[in-house]
């Protein structure tokens, strides 16, 4: 178009000074011609139905116009036709700005193109303004004018105003600058003045007024297009980065050949084998050269493989060369590492200072002897107690300061407000939990343990005496609670302001305490009854007791009290009146301290990403305290505690270092609920005293999102195993319950039948507790295996009980119930041997539907673990198989044989098999795996890259395809 463009131009120059048309004319203008038709006829061949609908079918149709008039200009002969179609050919060259605007370095011709595009929108409504506002003073001036024409001294001005037509192109050409309004000053000064008025009113709002509003108006959408354009940058950077996100999803994905969410060093030295892999990621700016480096960077120091979003991250990072950003964080870094040095040096220089006066006190001992040492030790003694003191005494200022502080910013956090929530709608936010561990600190002044008396600290404080000292006085109703006796106990009726306290023989405080604030006597259902209000101060007033109640200097009976309390509410609508649901369950037991309670449920959050928000269905801030006959029911299935479990996404099962919550018949039956439902998920925690502080340790039944199966072991092997050995001895019918109504309803719920004595319910009850318990040892079980793998406390002999080992194995054999089994003992490359996955073949449960293992990157494995896989398998009937031996180098034909040999015998549907980075398995054994396939497999996905095969299969039809051409390779051969 552009050269077309420019032989046009020659040939209109030559022919307008030649006065004739250049023979070469029609020549040129038939191979353009010719050019043009088969370019057409290339797109329409290329874009098919997109050239008459696409986004572009604009331009084709123009270009299909302007093509057939050129053809009939060019068989007509006709140089008028023929002009004509080249000007419209030429007028293709706007395109041109368009495409140029495209580019990055062009951004001023994109604004301007923009400014124009956008004030073309209201050029219509300005030229529609500009043409009323011309109009109206020509119909003014041509009447005023015409009558005094003609006249020789205003000869100009009736030759301009002496029409309608005139008179306005005369007015558009001074508001446009094409003729000067002072040309015709000079004569209209002669006329009359109100013709001069009209006319200078025109020129003041024409030229001053409405085309400096024009301007300004144009010019600031230079604005709102500049922003516009910043805007558009931005969406593209976006569009550009997620772009290249989704391309290294899709290389991570290529990296990992288990699917397992990490890759370890075995793939990534696979990957990085293909130079198609290594091609594209050059292309994106990835250095590849040095793969060790490129791999202690990008690799987790916890899982010693790469996780998903480190090496999303971590490629990002890595592209091009490093920036400002880079230079100054490596710059802060050294800095800080300096000063880091420095502060070792000045204690070393200590620590060496210390070491020489140890040694001079040593050999002085030994010069001196006993007495001296008796001397250096009283003297080390006052040393000590002087410290002790100044520390002390600093503690002191410190606490007086901070309860200055602290005192000086409270901020009231409760609002007494009975709400119309349900329990289940009572969760607790993270937010909400935190406030209260960050409180805790001033709640719990002069606390004294109710059965001891001892003193509590802060960091001890669990949540009976949270209850006893802060929570049960708060949600009494602030109008009192209703004691009630029968009036013929009493002579007299007690003051007001009286102390009232309920004593119990196994507390070492009342079992709870308050003030009088109204008695008064008066007949119900014909009995006349003693009635107080009482403002609760301590704990909770309970009938029903052999204990007695203390008012002034009488004491009454507690057997024959009657406790009411109205209009009370939940320690959660004190926080807050907003309904939250639960979205995990917490099952712990109340002596756990608070703190670290909520130390727990913060890690919790950490590991889920829940954030603040994330919310935590607690029974002691849910639970109206003083209404508890309304919230737990005779039916477990109508209690509290089952509705929040039922709307609950998971169980966060919160233990001490005495596993209570196993021996609590309520905390085995929820975790008997979380077990027993596949979608619900299970996770247990607990805080430990690490090297002096607080840290909580996790351990999940399923991978948490956006967590690989290597990550979650690197986790989970710091939690206490000795916790899971407690759990694998449980049994839920021996666990311990404050009241024995509470363990009936539970036994109730888990035979789904009421009738306990019954000889069907007694078979149901005893069916069901034996599912529950193997499903829980099992599951235990599973978490437990690969800490007990990698401690050797797995048995030798997988049957039977072994003093000083883990009981996982026969906790997994036993299960007959369990369909399902995943499990990962990837990277345990010293202790993952033989003895292990055998050990592990012999405990499979034996109604297995379902199994998954992987022990990818665990060298130590030869044939022997795929001998002891494969006579398991024999004996058991899977539908889904899916087996990871990536690096397993040992590994060889010989054991790839037996495990074929295995499925041959099976009803597989699905197998899913991966030997990549296996060296010693080569063709043969893969085709003794082809060919002994059974026939009820539908599909197969396998990776061997690394083998004599070197390559990966997604389904079973490309797996059956590669047989074809083995089978004639081998037999050309």
């Amino acid at each position: 178009v552009v050269i077309y463009a420019v032989c046009l131009g020659v040939e209109i120059h030559h022919t307008s000074m030649s006065r004739s048309e250049p023979t070469w004319a029609w020549t040129l203008e038939t191979a353009f011609c010719a050019f043009f038709s088969v370019d057409l006829l290339i797109r329409i061949c290329m874009e098919r139905k997109r050239f008459f609908t696409g986004s572009r079918r604009w331009w084709n149709l123009v270009d299909s116009v302007s093509l057939s008039l050129l053809l009939i200009a060019l068989a007509e002969r006709s140089r008028t036709l023929g002009n004509f179609v080249a000007m419209q050919r030429v007028g293709r060259l706007l395109r041109l700005p368009r495409c140029f605007a495209k580019w990055a370095q062009l951004q001023e011709l994109r604004i301007m193109l923009g400014c124009m595009a956008e004030s073309f929108k209201v050029m219509v409504w300005l030229v529609l303004l500009v043409i009323i506002f011309i109009y109206f003073y020509s119909l003014l001036l041509t009447e005023l004018i015409w009558e005094t024409c003609p006249n020789e001294k205003t000869a100009e001005v009736c030759k301009k105003f002496g029409d309608l037509l005139s008179s306005q192109m005369t007015l558009y050409q001074i508001m446009y600058s094409g003729l000067l309004w002072g040309d015709l000053w000079e004569e209209l000064r002669v006329m009359d003045w109100y013709i001069q008025i009209i006319f200078l009113s025109y020129v003041v709002f024409a030229l001053m007024v409405l085309v400096n509003t024009i301007t300004s108006f144009i010019c600031s959408l230079q604005s709102t297009v500049s922003k516009k354009e910043r805007d558009v940058l931005i969406a593209n950077e976006m569009d550009y980065n997620e772009r290249l996100v989704r391309q290294l999803y899709t290389i991570f994905q290529d990296f990992d050949q288990n699917g397992n969410g990490a890759i370890s060093w075995a793939e990534f030295q696979l990957a990085l084998e293909d130079e198609r892999m290594l091609a594209f990621l050059n292309a994106l700016e990835l250095d590849m050269s040095d793969a060790v480096k490129v791999f202690q960077i990008l690799a987790s120091e916890k899982t010693g493989s790469i996780e998903e979003s480190n090496f999303l991250l971590g490629c990002l990072r890595l592209r091009g060369g490093a920036t400002t950003v880079d230079m100054v964080a490596m710059q802060m870094e050294q800095e800080w590492m300096h000063s880091a040095l420095l502060q070792m040096k000045t204690l070393m220089h200590r620590a060496i200072g210390d070491l020489a006066t140890v040694q001079q006190t040593v050999e002085r001992k030994s010069l001196w002897g006993e007495s001296d040492s008796r001397f250096a030790q009283q003297s080390n003694f006052n040393r000590q107690a002087s410290a002790i003191a100044r520390q002390g005494t600093q503690g002191r200022r410190q606490e007086s300061k901070q309860s200055s502080v602290s005192s000086s910013s409270d901020e009231p956090i409760h609002t007494y407000e009975r709400t119309n929530l349900k329990t289940f709608e009572r969760a607790m936010t993270l937010e909400q939990l935190k406030i209260i561990s960050q409180k805790l600190d001033r709640w719990c002044r002069g606390w004294t343990d109710a059965f001891t008396g001892a003193v509590v600290s802060v960091a001890k404080v669990n949540l009976h005496q949270f209850s006893y000292h802060h929570s049960l006085p708060r949600t009494a109703p602030p109008d009192g609670v209703l004691l009630q006796w029968p009036a013929s106990l009493v002579k007299d009726l007690p003051d007001v302001g009286s102390t009232v306290f309920q004593t119990c023989p196994h507390m070492k405080l009342p079992r709870a305490s308050g003030k009088v604030i109204s008695a008064e006597t008066a007949n119900e259902n014909g009995m006349n009854m003693l009635t107080l209000c009482v403002q609760l101060v301590q704990g909770q007033f309970r009938g029903n007791e052999e204990e007695e109640v203390s008012i002034g200097d009488f004491e009454l009976p507690a057997r024959e009290m009657t406790v009411t309390a109205r209009n009370s509410i939940s320690y959660k609508e004190l926080l807050s009146s907003e309904a939250c649901s639960p979205v995990w369950y917490c099952s712990h037991w109340w002596g756990e301290p608070v703190r670290d309670f909520v130390n727990c449920c913060q890690e919790h959050a950490n590991v889920r990403r829940l954030g603040d928000q994330g919310s935590y269905w607690v029974c002691g801030y849910a639970n109206r305290q003083h209404e508890l006959d309304q919230e737990i029911a005779e039916d477990v299935m109508q209690t509290s505690f089952f509705a929040a479990l039922k709307a609950s996404r998971g169980l966060l099962l919160i233990l001490d270092e005495d596993a209570t919550p196993f021996s609590r018949i309520w905390c085995d039956y929820e975790v008997y609920s979380a077990v027993m439902n596949p979608n619900m998920e299970l996770d247990l925690v607990i805080s430990l005293n690490m090297h002096g502080r607080q840290e909580a340790k996790i351990i999940t039944r399923n991978l948490v999102p956006g967590e690989s199966a290597v990550a979650k072991l690197a986790r989970e092997q710091d939690f206490p195993i000795f916790l899971l050995d407690r759990g694998l001895q449980v049994c839920l019918e021996k666990g311990n319950s404050t009241m024995e109504r509470d363990k009936i309803s539970i036994f109730q719920a888990i035979a789904q039948s009421k009738e306990l004595e019954s000889a069907r319910g007694k078979e149901q009850l005893q069916r069901n507790l034996a599912r529950a318990n193997q499903t829980l040892h099992s599951t235990l079980a599973i978490l437990a295996w690969p800490q007990a793998m990698n401690k050797n406390l797995l048995p030798k002999n997988a049957k039977g009980l072994h003093a000083g080992k883990l009981n996982v194995c026969d906790a997994l054999l036993n299960d007959t119930f369990r369909e399902s089994l995943d499990l990962s003992l990837a990277h345990y490359d010293e202790s993952c041997a033989d003895s292990a996955v055998k050990a592990l073949a012999e405990s499979l449960p034996p109604c297995l539907v379902n199994l998954k293992l992987s022990f990818e990157g665990c060298v130590r494995l030869t044939d022997v673990s795929l001998q002891a896989l494969a006579a398991r398998i024999g004996q058991m009937k899977l539908q889904k198989l899916h087996l990871d031996f990536i690096g397993c180098k040992n590994l060889s034909d010989a054991g790839l044989r037996l495990l074929a040999a295995a499925l041959q015998k099976s009803t597989l549907v699905e197998l899913e098999l991966h030997l990549a980075g296996c060296v010693r398995v080569h063709s043969q054994g893969i085709s003794q795996l082809r060919e002994n396939l059974p026939a009820s497999l539908r599909s197969f996905k396998g990776s061997f890259k690394g083998t004599e095969v070197n390559r990966n299969f997604q389904n079973l039809i490309d797996f059956q395809e590669f047989k074809a051409k083995t089978l004639s390779s081998t037999f050309t051969a």
